[in-house]
């Protein structure tokens, strides 16, 4: 982990936060944060590919985790894709080097959470 880069990079994860429509009104769902230490284990466990591939579809979540591959790929580029288009895009550029940053995107975005409040969803919808 480039400790460096993630303090860097955790503006850049608040923003992304909001972007993707993870922060609502200054609150994040209570399962994000677990989510997104999810994601980095599948990718420290597996591989990026697979991790980015699985967290890229809806299936049956009960959040849609396709918007921390977006976010944490906003984290590393400043692009704001769909997660299908960071999966073509991991596909073409599966590197040692991106596995880094995605795990260090994600370091950033768990850091950024704490400017919100957590809660659970029916906190969230009052």
């Amino acid at each position: 982990m480039g400790k460096k880069r993630v303090e860097r990079w955790i503006p850049v994860a608040r923003r992304a936060l909001t972007e993707f429509g993870i922060e609502n009104g200054g609150k994040i769902d209570d399962m994000f944060p677990g989510r997104a230490a999810s994601f980095g284990a599948a990718i420290i466990s597996g591989t990026l590919r697979s991790a980015v591939a699985f967290f890229s579809q809806r299936g049956g979540a009960a959040i849609d985790r396709r918007n921390l591959v977006s976010a944490a790929y906003y984290c590393i580029s400043g692009e704001k894709l769909d997660a299908e288009k960071v999966l073509k895009c991991v596909y073409e550029n599966d590197t040692p080097d991106l596995k880094e940053q995605f795990l260090d995107a994600l370091s950033a975005i768990r850091y950024a959470m704490n400017f919100f409040m957590i809660v659970n969803k029916e906190e969230h919808d009052e």
